[in-house]
């Protein structure tokens, strides 16, 4: 055994000597396998091409389509209401949500009585006074007959009296007898005044009683009327939309018994942008979609002469027909319009997102499928929400770049895609 102080340090030194003598023999060992591996050969790599689908420019006669929005709505829609006060004793199985019924069904009865009872009480009261009425004409008739005896009876008597008076002036007669003569004539002056005064009265009385028989018909009329608001049926023909009343409940005028709609005409309010307020008039065709299924054919019927000033919007109206019970159109459904605007002719109508920056890129074909990128800054006549309207600067015929716009400039080559492909296989 060494005892000596040195073998403790010897040792170190030999470890480390040993680490630092594999560490070097492993940096070598890398070297010499990095120096024995093949480096890849350098070639060139191609760019690909940006594939881009085109449109082919073609002249035309373009016609506006005009996007608005409105609800539909009945032309003519009713709540029905009682008129009378008095209990429901009959309601008509028809009057049920969803039931066409024709103009004048009975669906509603109220009770009646007691609007009989006030017309026989109205005829009675008519009738007295058309008696009335009856009995002093008669009376006036009578009185009428006497006056005329009593101023016949009164010029006899002044005819007397001044023959009586020329006979007491020849003395033939006395004084006593011309006497006797003026109080007869008095007498029949003062009955001709007291039938005279009755005849007045009387004609008083026929003009107050005639006033009376007006009275009483015209309440006759009216209990006639309540009598008959007893029983409620349907204005016109159409469909019952809600049922508000249930038999036995009490009701009062103004008591709301049912709601119904003539669907045989439906209007749509459409909200028009205000630009194009002098391009939709009567007439224009109009295109409706209200999700179920699009309606063809319609017309404008009548457009307002003034703009919303709130949100710059005017209202065209359409009106789609049916029958009073159903109508392709659903009353309250939300509906999208395509209207009929401007023609613009001989114009080439370019997708919107072609144009970029009031420019266009155009494709020349090479023959071997790719093109070069040409820049064309076109005259454009008009900017729609989908198309830009071409009136110059670009031919019929030309190719119009449409996509992948943004991986291209004026001399770029391009690949084209084939005719038909769509927009995302071009853009890959």
């Amino acid at each position: 055994m060494d005892s000596s102080p040195r073998g403790p340090k010897a040792r170190i030194v030999a470890s480390v000597v040993l680490v630092l003598f594999l560490l070097a023999a492993g940096f070598a060992g890398f070297r010499l396998f990095a120096s024995m591996k093949k480096k890849p050969e350098q070639g060139a790599t191609a760019r690909p091409r940006t594939v881009v689908r085109t449109e082919v420019a073609a002249r035309t006669d373009f016609r506006e389509r005009i996007r608005a929005f409105g609800r539909a709505r009945p032309l003519r829609a009713a709540e029905v209401s009682a008129e009378v006060t008095g209990t429901v004793l009959w309601i008509s199985p028809m009057l049920e949500a969803g039931e066409t019924v024709d103009a004048g069904v009975e669906l509603v009865r109220i009770d009646r009585r007691d609007f009989e009872q006030a017309e026989a009480a109205a005829e009675a009261r008519r009738k007295q006074a058309v008696a009335a009425v009856s009995r002093l004409e008669g009376d006036a008739t009578s009185l009428g007959r006497r006056l005329a005896i009593a101023r016949a009876d009164l010029d006899v008597a002044r005819r007397e009296l001044t023959r009586v008076g020329g006979l007491v002036t020849g003395g033939v007669l006395t004084k006593s007898d011309l006497d006797r003569q003026q109080l007869s004539a008095s007498l029949k002056e003062q009955e001709v005044l007291t039938l005279e005064s009755q005849e007045a009265s009387t004609r008083q009385e026929l003009v107050r009683a005639a006033a009376e028989v007006q009275a009483a018909a015209a309440a006759l009329a009216r209990a006639s009327l309540d009598l008959s608001r007893t029983v409620v049926a349907s204005p016109w023909a159409g469909r019952i939309e809600a049922r508000r009343v249930n038999a036995g409940v009490r009701v009062a005028p103004g008591t709301v018994l049912f709601a119904m709609v003539d669907l045989a005409r439906v209007e749509v309010p459409l909200a028009i942008p205000a630009s194009q307020h002098g391009e939709v008039r009567p007439g224009s065709v109009v295109e409706l979609d209200s999700g179920g299924g699009r309606l063809r054919g319609l017309t404008v019927v009548r457009v307002s002469p003034v703009v919303d000033p709130a949100d710059r919007t005017f209202w065209a109206y359409v009106v789609v027909t049916g029958n009073p019970g159903a109508n392709p159109l659903a009353p309250g459904a939300f509906v999208t319009a395509d209207v009929e605007g401007t023609l613009h002719a001989g114009v080439i109508a370019v997708p919107r997102i072609a144009l970029v920056s009031g420019k266009l890129y155009l494709a020349e074909p090479d023959g071997t499928g790719e093109a070069v990128v040409r820049e064309r800054q076109p005259g454009v006549r008009r900017l729609l929400p989908e198309v830009a309207l071409i009136d110059e600067g670009l031919a019929e015929g030309e190719r119009i770049i449409v996509t992948n716009l943004e991986q291209i400039a004026d001399g770029s080559r391009v690949l084209l895609a084939p005719d038909g492909a769509s927009g995302e296989a071009a853009g890959r």
